[in-house]
């Protein structure tokens, strides 16, 4: 028999320096999260709260229908912005309420 390798033979060398370029990059590939000061200390807290968000929904709706009314009796180009718009909006803002006070989220 030889005397025995000092170094490792030429195929496990070649191995080696094809596999260490990949763990080199799933290393630096890996991220941590740490929150900011910010999100540690403040928790969310909505400005309408989820036991109000029913009858400010509720009212908005019930004014969004008044106003469309109003606005389908009398058509103008200065009620499409006196009482058109404002009606739209509380009817989307009453309809996403109460989608939120039913357990809708959007």
């Amino acid at each position: 028999m030889g005397a025995p390798l000092d170094h490792p033979p030429a195929t496990a060398l070649r191995i080696e320096a094809l596999i260490r370029p990949i763990t080199r990059r799933r290393r630096a590939a890996t991220v941590t999260y740490e929150p900011s000061i910010k999100e540690t200390r403040s928790p969310f807290l909505p400005t309408i709260g989820k036991g109000s968000q029913f009858l400010v929904g509720f009212v908005l709706l019930l004014l969004g229908i008044s106003a469309t009314g109003v606005f389908a009796l009398n058509r103008s180009l200065v009620n499409v912005f006196a009482v058109g718009v404002p009606a739209s909006l509380a009817l989307a803002y009453g309809v996403v309420y109460m989608f939120c006070a039913v357990g809708v989220y959007v």
